[in-house]
Order: structure tokens, then sequence, then C-alpha cells
């Protein structure tokens, strides 16, 4: 049996029907916490590894496992404790590491991510995941030719890794540094990325890698279908920046990457405390000071939809008491995406909990937020 998952492997596991009443074995709650996992059904499957980690307090697969539903409910902090003490009981772990770089990365660690990338595919070599997640943390830091090497690597392993085809063509096309551009590659990887795996981001890395070409109808009407799925699905995550690869494209300019810096630790923290302040506060001009003039918030486009929508509720009814759960941290080219519990309390006794997504972007010598999304939980 396979009780061991690796973030960002596909699993397949048989749900074990059991009689009622019937002890659960160990093996029983393995495939349990599996069918949750593959389900979504993350907080069951914490229960039902805890429960094997009980009877068995050196099962390391049991930690493995119930890291990543960890990761999956955004606390990244307590799968990284557990897939420490995975390693701790079984050093030579290869999907620990891996998992464990996963987290890091989502916490916006590039340099311990890559360390555990590197010590998975030391353990094992032909680990393609693992040189797939160390390539993007190079690409992160800028260091696009390790990271072109990794992703390399990766396809090596497994030829229709449409994950690493998709990165790769990304580097190949919009690479601010042209030692790196190659278009015509990037036009074969991405045709085929999208060919194994159709859908926004690799429709849009093949618009990015027919503007290279300069083939820029083709970019135009790949980017156009990119909007259009967005709209299908109702998704405004990213979409101005995509409607900007558009825009560059009609002007007849390839897509170049920007990477900057992001702000990190205490300023970050700074930051975001000042936002939930002027939040808090319905202080309606301090909030605005932190959104992009294009920002979207939820079906809201545009600064001014914004205004309008909180001088509505906010005359009303104001904020009480707004707080935020662990930060998840990660950088996109050009782009913060930070993500949080948050628990709102509003002045007339409402009260909602959910998950918090925001998109920010630079602007001139500061962050602004993008784009916000709010998910109920």
């Amino acid at each position: 049996m396979k009780r061991i998952v690796s973030i960002f492997n596909l699993f397949v596991v048989a749900v074990c029907l059991l009689v009622p009443g019937q002890a659960l074995g160990v093996e029983d709650w393995f495939e349990r916490g599996n069918a949750f996992l593959k389900s979504k059904r993350y907080r069951d499957a914490i229960k039902a590894f805890s429960e094997i980690i009980g009877t068995n307090p050196r099962d390391a697969d049991a930690y493995n496992n119930r890291g990543v539903a960890w990761h999956h409910k955004g606390d990244d902090d307590r799968a990284i404790a557990d897939y420490t003490k995975a390693l701790d009981i079984d050093p030579l772990f290869s999907n620990a590491y891996n998992n464990r770089g996963v987290a890091w990365f989502h916490k916006g660690d590039d340099d311990r991510a890559i360390a555990d990338y590197t010590e998975a595919v030391e353990i094992n070599p032909r680990y393609a995941n693992a040189y797939n997640n160390r390539g993007g943390a190079w690409h992160r830091k800028g260091e696009y030719g390790r990271a072109i090497a990794d992703y390399t690597k990766a396809l090596e392993l497994n030829p229709n890794y449409a994950n690493a085809q998709n990165s790769q063509a990304w580097i190949l096309a919009t690479c601010p540094d042209e030692k790196y551009r190659d278009g015509g590659q990037a036009v074969e990887l991405a045709q085929k990325a999208v060919e194994l795996a159709p859908g926004v981001n690799t429709l849009d890395t093949l618009a990015a890698a027919y503007a290279e070409v300069g083939r820029f109808g083709d970019a135009i009407t790949t980017e156009e279908r990119v909007l259009s799925l967005l709209s299908m699905e109702r998704e405004t995550e990213g979409l101005r920046e995509y409607i900007e690869h558009l825009e560059s494209y009609k002007n007849h300019k390839p897509w170049r990457e920007k990477m900057v810096e992001a702000p990190k630790g205490e300023r970050l923290a700074t930051y975001l405390e000042s936002w939930r302040k002027a939040w808090e506060s319905a202080d309606l001009d301090a909030y605005l000071k932190f959104y992009h003039p294009l920002a979207s918030q939820g079906r809201r486009l545009g600064k001014g939809a914004i205004v309008a929508k909180k001088e509505d509720v906010w005359s009303r009814k104001k904020p009480r008491k707004i707080s935020f759960g662990p930060i998840q941290v990660s950088l996109r080219p050009g782009r913060l995406v930070v993500k949080f519990d948050q628990v709102y309390v509003g002045a007339n006794g409402y009260r909602d909990r959910g998950r918090k997504t925001l998109v920010l972007a630079p602007w001139g010598q500061r962050w602004l937020i993008m784009d916000e999304k709010w998910s109920a939980k």
C-alpha cells in the first residue's frame, strides 16, 4: 500500500468500506486519511493521521501525510513541524524533504526551500517533482540559469511534465536577461504544456512565447482566450496582470518579467497591520492608499468601484474588530501574494471567518493591493 503523500504528486487511493462498529487498524486509518486528502477534507485527514500517531509516535508516513493536510489548510508552520518530525524518524525520507521545501517556499523562504529540495534529489536523483520545485525557487530568486537547468532535468525524468514545460517556457519567453531567452523553444514547450494541461497559466505562457517570436496575432488571440476563461470562471485574481499582457501584445511588444524585491519580515507585517487598522477604523482615505488604481476586490473592478462599495457599507455598518491568522507569503514575477485566515466582527455584531488572498504589485516606491479575494469558511 502507498502510505506516503508528496505534494504536487497526484495520488490515487482505494476507499476502504468499513463495517459499522469495527475497530480501525493503522492501515484502515491510512486509507481513510488519504481518502480525506483526495476529497479535500483536510480536517478529517488530520484527525485520521493523528489517530495513527497516537498509536505509533514513530510513524514517519503519518507525520508526513498530516503535514500535507496542514499545508492545504494554510498552516505551513504546523506542516513544517510534522515534516521535520518525519525526517527525525527517517532521515532519508525524500518526500518529506520535498514537502517541507514546498512549505518553506510558500512562506517566502527560498533558501530553506532550495536546501530541502536539494536533500530530496540527493536521496532520490530521479525525483522529477523536487527538481521542478527547486527550479521554481531558483526562478523566484532570479537565478534563471539554475532554474532552467532544474526544469530541464525534471523534463528529462518526465517528458510529459506540464508544470516544468510551462515554467521553463515562461523564462525562455519573458526573461529580462536576453541570454536566457529562446522564443522558438518557448513556443515548443508552451504548446506541449497546453496540450497536456490547458488552462489560464499555460495559455498565458503560450501567448508570451508567441509574442517573443513576433507572432503577435497569435499572442493576442491566445491571451483573449485567457481572459475568456477567467470570465467564465468568474475569477478576478491576477486579472489586471493578464490585461496588461494583452495590451503589450496589441502594442507589438513582448512581455518582460519584472522581478522586484518583496517587503519581508517586519516591513510586511507593519504594512498589513497599517492596512488592517485603516479598515477597522473605517478610515476611507487611509484605506484607499493601500489600493492600486486598477485594483479588483471581488467583482468590483477599479478603485472607484471599491470607494462606492465601502462608502455604502460603512454608512450603514462599520467594522468593530478585524484579526488575521498565520500569514503565508509567495512571490510571483512582479507580484506578491499574501494569504491568511481572517475574522471580521461588525459594529452590529455580524461575524464571519474565512481566507483572504491579497495580490500586491509595485507602484513607485510602494506595494499596493492589485487584487483582493475572500473565501468564507
